[in-house]
This record gives C-alpha cells, structure tokens and sequence, in this order.
C-alpha cells in the first residue's frame, strides 16, 4: 500500500499522466479515488501520507500529476477541456 510504484496513464494527445495508486491491505471490493494537486505543484509535494490514510480506511487511490507537472507530460498551459478530459480518462 505505502509503496509508489510509478504509472503512465494512456490520456488523448498522447499524454500520459503520472500517477501513484495506493490500496488496502485487505481483500476488496473498494471504493476508488482520484487526487491532484493544485495548481502549480506535483504529487510529490507532500499527498502521499493522505493517500496512504485514505487507503488505509479502505479506499483505493490514484495520486496523479496533472499535464505539464511532476512526471506527467505536456505543457503546463490551463487548458481546461484537457484537464478534465484526463480526469476522466484516469477515472475509468
């Protein structure tokens, strides 16, 4: 659960989000997660213990960077159908 192993997540233009999942201990179903940081920062800036707590409680998490930050590719430019275009694409 506490270990990140690094995801690239196929996303429209060829981009590929980079993500960190974390998951419960125990045997599922669960219910599943998406985070982000906000604008200007990346994943690496300090998510990870509350992924770990959420998935400690039984929530499966993906932690993701969005376009253009930490290890996502693409341009850092607001593109707002893009973002939510990802977002569906990393929800799926």
């Amino acid at each position: 659960m506490t270990t990140k192993l690094d995801v690239f997540i196929p996303a429209e233009g060829g981009i590929s989000p980079h993500g960190w999942p974390f998951a419960p201990d125990r045997k599922g179903p669960h219910p599943a997660m998406t985070m982000a940081h906000g604008f200007g920062g990346s994943i690496q800036h300090g998510l990870a213990p509350f992924a770990v707590a959420l998935a400690e409680v039984g929530f499966v998490v993906l932690l993701h960077d969005h376009r253009g930050f930490g290890r996502s590719g693409g341009d850092t430019r607001n593109k707002n159908h893009e973002q939510k275009e990802d977002q569906y694409g990393i929800s799926q």
